[in-house]
Parts: structure tokens; C-alpha cells; sequence
């Protein structure tokens, strides 16, 4: 029984290591920004497909797994965001959650009118 149980603490292990490794940042020695829009209506293996094309998620279903794990797949907000290669997959959920959205300048010029 404790060999049964030492086999199945190194299995989960190794699971748990694994799944941690999809969800490291792509990028952490040099950083990019990326533009990411996230359209109203857009479906969460869309969505985790353009991060995965945007070089912000190394898998995309890792990440599907890990919306889905934390109950958040229906509170992701559309919208345009500034990521970094960086960051953490669920540093990215986080702020797809929250809304931080990328800000934009609008500069208006007295005397045009």
C-alpha cells in the first residue's frame, strides 16, 4: 500500500509540474508586448487561440483548462489589452477578468474646430 501510494504522489507530481510548466510565461528573459482584442461574443478556444498565436500562452488548451478550473469562463471581459510575454497564464486570466483594458490617448488640438 505505501509503494502504491509513493507511486501515485510522484505521478501527481509530475501532472501538477507539467500542467505549471504550460502555464509559464513564453518569454520571461526578453519581455514583448503584444495587442490582443478580445471581441464581444468570442468563444474561450478563440480566445485562448489568439493568445497562443500572439506568443502570450504556450498552449492553448492548458489554458482553457485553467478558465474553466477557476469557474471564470463566463466573466471574461471583450475588449482591447496590452500583455507581455512575461506574464503568467493566470496573471493573463486575471486581467482578462478584471477588464484592464490597454489605454488609449486622444489628444484634441485647440483651434481645429
Amino acid at each position: 500500500m505505501r509503494k502504491f501510494a509513493s507511486v501515485l504522489f510522484i505521478l501527481l507530481a509530475g501532472v501538477v509540474g507539467f500542467f505549471l510548466a504550460l502555464l509559464s510565461p513564453v518569454d520571461s528573459s526578453d519581455p514583448r508586448q503584444s495587442s490582443v482584442l478580445v471581441l464581444p461574443g468570442e468563444t474561450l478556444p478563440d480566445i485562448a487561440s489568439t493568445l497562443h498565436e500572439s506568443g502570450l500562452v504556450r498552449e492553448p488548451r492548458a489554458f482553457e483548462l485553467l478558465v474553466r478550473l477557476r469557474g471564470k469562463a463566463r466573466e471574461l471581459k471583450a475588449g482591447p489589452y496590452r500583455l507581455a510575454s512575461d506574464e503568467w497564464a493566470w496573471q493573463i486570466l486575471n486581467r482578462l477578468v478584471r477588464g484592464d483594458f490597454e489605454d488609449t490617448s486622444v489628444t484634441i488640438t485647440e483651434g481645429l474646430w
